[in-house]
C-alpha cells in the first residue's frame, strides 16, 4: 500500500506540471523568436537607411 502511494503521488504531481511547463516553454520560445526577429528587422532597416543616407550624401558631394 505504501509503495503504491509513493508511485501514484509523483505521477499526480508531475504530470500536470510537465504539460504546463511545456506550454510555458513554447510560449517563451515564440516570444523570444518574435523579439529576435523584430530586433534583426530593426537593425537591417537602420543599416539600409544609413546606407541610403550615405549614398545620398555621397552624390550630393559629387554634384557640388
Amino acid at each position: 500500500m505504501q509503495r503504491q502511494l509513493s508511485i501514484q503521488l509523483p505521477l499526480q504531481i508531475y504530470h500536470p506540471n510537465s504539460s504546463k511547463d511545456r506550454l510555458v516553454l513554447k510560449g517563451e520560445l515564440y516570444y523570444i523568436l518574435i523579439i529576435t526577429f523584430g530586433y534583426f528587422a530593426l537593425i537591417i532597416h537602420f543599416q539600409e537607411a544609413l546606407y541610403l543616407n550615405l549614398i545620398q550624401t555621397h552624390y550630393l558631394f559629387l554634384s557640388i
